[in-house]
């Protein structure tokens, strides 16, 4: 990777105007709960360390490091580095984005070959294991990829044999400049909010939810409201563990429900949940049948025992990172 020459002044340019907008707009009695500027800025910074290739290569030292012994998950190794130039490993494989069309096709024609859509037991293999490494960084490390697109992820079946069951494909993911350090208040609220989803526990949902910002305006008769239309949600798409629940409906829902109560929410709760909005769209194109939420079932009853116990949750978790797999 080379940096193109003043893109960093040109993208700093392009945020002090963003910024002035963004001033202008808290000002405003019907916008100022949006927190704008304070958005952007938490965007600009994000943004900004794009533009430093040595701040990626560290990130990619940093998931190397995390995910050192799984075979079955990898990131490109750094060769060398600069502010300006990365050099990193080729990593040979497929986009998973280049699949997701084909599969969709095929499976509304009802045709479609094997050349152009993937073997049930590789998308299962690609589902499972990309929710895995989602949760694995967001319950252990606290250093989440911010943008996992299947774009961005890579399927290597080089040296992966059908007929041999010990033999596993392997997901690369790659373009580490975007991520998001996560604090364990953030980790643990998200968390929270998933494991209320499992228990279909709508006012859970609703207390984890508003704390997505520490500058939250949604209270009183306005988070009655939000409880009563969570509720009516809750019972149309989640019914926890079990029941079939699509969680990119649920999301979609909830965030509908966020701009029409004027919940706030700060960016890297916003860029926990796009990644598993990306994850679910992922999963229905590519296997169907698999359901995020029951799939991350065995993991986040592991952190809730964890959390109750007072066990140590990173032995906990790894432990159950591989267990779940061979569950799944």
């Amino acid at each position: 990777k080379v940096r193109h020459p003043s893109v960093s002044e040109k993208m700093s340019m392009d945020f002090r105007i963003m910024k002035r907008v963004a001033k202008m707009a808290d000002s405003a009695p019907g916008l100022k709960w949006l927190n704008l500027g304070q958005s952007m800025a938490q965007f600009g910074h994000t943004m900004s360390v794009q533009t430093r290739l040595d701040i990626e290569a560290q990130h990619l030292l940093i998931f190397n490091r995390n995910f050192c012994g799984r075979k079955e998950y990898s990131f490109p190794k750094v060769i060398c580095y600069d502010e300006s130039v990365l050099v990193e490993t080729f990593e040979d494989g497929s986009l998973i984005s280049s699949f997701v069309p084909n599969w969709e096709s095929s499976r509304k024609s009802g045709k479609g070959t094997e050349q152009d859509q993937l073997s049930p037991e590789v998308a299962h293999f690609v589902v499972s294991s990309g929710q895995e490494m989602y949760l694995k960084m967001l319950m252990q490390d606290n250093l989440m990829h911010a943008d996992l697109h299947p774009g961005n992820i890579l399927l290597c079946t080089s040296s992966y044999d059908e007929s041999d069951p010990r033999s596993v494909p392997r997901i690369v993911l790659v373009d580490a400049g975007m991520v998001a350090n996560l604090t364990d208040y953030e980790s643990k609220v998200f968390i929270g909010l998933l494991q209320s989803l499992g228990k279909a526990d709508h006012k859970r949902a609703v207390e984890y939810m508003l704390q997505f910002s520490q500058n939250q305006v949604c209270e009183g008769e306005k988070k009655l409201a939000l409880e009563r239309d969570m509720e009516s949600l809750f019972e149309r798409c989640c019914g926890g563990y079990g029941t079939g629940v699509l969680v990119g409906d649920v999301f979609r829902g909830a965030m509908t429900l966020a701009r029409k109560h004027k919940v706030r929410i700060d960016i890297g709760f916003a860029t926990l949940m796009m990644n598993l909005l990306c994850l679910d769209g992922m999963a229905v194109a590519l296997h169907p049948s698999y359901n995020l939420l029951d799939g991350a079932r065995p993991m986040l009853e592991a952190y809730r025992t964890a959390e109750r116990s007072g066990i140590f949750k990173g032995f906990i978790l790894k432990v159950f990172v591989p267990l779940s797999q061979r569950i799944k």
